[in-house]
């Protein structure tokens, strides 16, 4: 095996490869989505290295990673151990010009990413664990605490200011670094977009957003769940299971299904999730540099 950057004679099997296991690598697949269908990503927006076999005339891919220009990273490595393979980790650091310099975040299922760390030989800044939870059943909520007046529908671009407050709460509550400093345009930008190209839900009590949730990253045929917020003093009233229940009943319609990943101190996001349908796959890890 030998690790080489994809191009498109074996792109349908890096497609074929990832498939199975979007459920762990939607922020992957979802790099490889244009105009509703599988292609290569610009090499202005990523490169991708693939591990092919050299035995066979068709190339089988058995491990891969996703390198963006901003120096993020995504490796899926089943089926090879780098650990184990100095040879095969030396070639990958090669074909992908890895410096540890470069690198600003890692992000996958957990052995896959420790198992890149240790390729770089520097140790992180911040680590932050996650489960990897994949909606394997239909759900239930209790909608007997529900506030009157509560509205909930799909977001629009024209909605972009009136969820900037809670977008700005979420952030600073949920995604900040310690010792990062909350940047307005940057955050506006990230929610306008979403916007445009996520499916958001939000719900609104007397017309005021006090919820949201959405879709982070949309791939093959999984739609990765995120940015689930309620507004922390109307928490714990069923506002966030029934907000996530109409957006995933409007991916279902999609003929498309659900994942998503929580931190692992976050009980009352789990037990939510777990009363969804949703069960623990895997552990995930992001870890910044």
């Amino acid at each position: 095996m030998r690790w080489r950057l994809v191009r498109e004679e074996i792109f349908p099997q890096l497609v074929s490869f990832l498939a199975p296991i979007e459920w762990g690598c939607v922020t992957f697949t979802a790099k490889l989505i244009r105009d509703g269908a599988p292609a290569l990503p610009s090499r202005r927006a990523a490169r991708i290295c693939a591990c092919v076999s050299t035995e066979k005339e068709h190339s089988d891919v058995h491990a891969a990673v996703l390198q963006s220009n901003y120096g993020f990273y995504f490796p899926v490595f089943d089926g090879t151990d780098l650990k184990l393979d100095q040879c095969l980790a030396d070639d990958l650091r090669r074909t992908l010009r890895l410096s540890a310099a470069g690198v600003y975040s890692v992000m996958g299922r957990k052995r896959d990413a420790r198992a890149f760390e240790e390729l770089l030989g520097k140790r992180p800044s911040h680590e932050i664990e996650y489960f990897l939870m994949v909606q394997e059943r239909k759900g239930s909520y209790d909608a007997s605490r529900l506030p009157d007046r509560l509205s909930i529908r799909q977001a629009e671009i024209e909605d972009t200011e009136s969820l900037f407050p809670l977008q700005r709460e979420y952030e600073i509550e949920e995604v900040l670094l310690p010792g990062d400093r909350f940047d307005s345009s940057t955050s506006r930008h990230h929610l306008r977009m979403n916007l445009i190209e996520q499916m958001v839900f939000v719900a609104e009590l007397d017309g005021e957003p006090v919820a949201k949730a959405g879709t982070n990253a949309r791939g093959f045929a999984f739609d990765q769940i995120g940015g689930v917020f309620t507004r922390s003093d109307l928490r714990r009233r069923g506002i966030g299971a029934v907000l996530m229940t109409r957006l995933m009943n409007a991916i279902a319609k999609e003929g498309r299904s659900c994942c998503l990943f929580v931190k692992q101190h976050n009980a009352a996001a789990i037990a939510m999730y777990t009363r969804l349908g949703y069960l623990i796959r895997d552990e995930f890890r992001i870890t910044y540099y």
